[in-house]
């Protein structure tokens, strides 16, 4: 599911029928320490194979008895069953991102969502996280985090020829192996950015900043990076002149989102 500009601006928690998730702000960022924050992305961004390799290589007999098939749909929920070690983990990056109460259930190899408990104690659930919306959920949470994640996927038990199947084996290995590889840019890290845009924003500060959201920051960056070439080509305009006809004076308000 792509969500809209107007939901990934947005303050409120994003609804869908299984829970409401949120864009946090920069305090609840801050409040579990940045670092964590990035672990709790870093978390959501494994894939299976990736798990595998960098944390529980012990499942690699496992993963390799899978078919083509069941390879392409296994998700971190499906990691839980086999190896309890990363539930906690993903119950505290749950918890941090959806807005009702998360618990995992070992019968249904689920997670719970509930909103209250019954006069005994016992939750009243009110839907389920399971391996099928999985992949979906996380690609909501990563947008609202202003992080692109969705990789066009193919279903390689309906590609035919076996040449095919070769070299879309070999683009997986060559995506994977490109995550390893590169390394972000400092200077476009979250916590640098909100020094940068703190220190020259018209509005924001440190005072008042940590009230907006990840994504909102990331626009407000976005927007004034747009603007500064914006600034500098209108002064070029207004020195040399516009002879060819190419400023164009609406640029200031287009649409990023596209």
């Amino acid at each position: 599911m792509k969500l809209s500009y107007s939901d990934l601006i947005s303050p409120f928690p994003f609804k869908t029928s299984i829970c409401s998730i949120k864009s946090p702000t920069l305090s609840e960022v801050w409040n579990i320490t940045y670092e964590t924050y990035l672990f709790y992305i870093r978390i959501l961004s494994l894939t299976p194979q990736m798990y595998i390799d960098e944390i529980n290589p012990k499942l690699r007999a496992w993963y390799e008895s899978l078919s083509e098939t069941d390879k392409n749909t296994v998700t971190l929920i499906d990691i839980c069953i086999v190896d309890e070690t990363i539930i906690n983990n993903l119950t505290k990056v749950l918890d941090f991102f959806i807005v009702e109460n998360i618990i995992w259930n070992k019968e249904i190899s689920a997670f719970i969502i509930y909103d209250s408990k019954d006069d005994k104690g016992n939750i009243i659930p009110k839907s389920f996280i399971h391996t099928k919306i999985w992949k979906e959920l996380v690609s909501i949470i990563l947008q609202l985090n202003a992080i692109n994640n969705d990789e066009q996927e193919i279903d390689e038990s309906k590609v035919k020829s076996k040449k095919a199947l070769e070299i879309l084996e070999k683009l997986k290995k060559g995506r994977e192996a490109n995550k390893k590889k590169n390394k972000s840019d400092k200077a476009l890290q979250l916590d640098n950015l909100v020094s940068v845009i703190a220190n020259k924003h018209a509005s924001l500060n440190m005072t008042n900043i940590w009230n907006i959201t990840v994504y909102q920051l990331w626009d407000a960056f976005t927007r004034m990076a747009g603007n500064n070439i914006y600034d500098m080509s209108k002064f070029t305009v207004s020195v040399w002149g516009d002879e060819k006809k190419q400023f164009n004076y609406t640029e200031w308000y287009k649409r990023i989102d596209n």
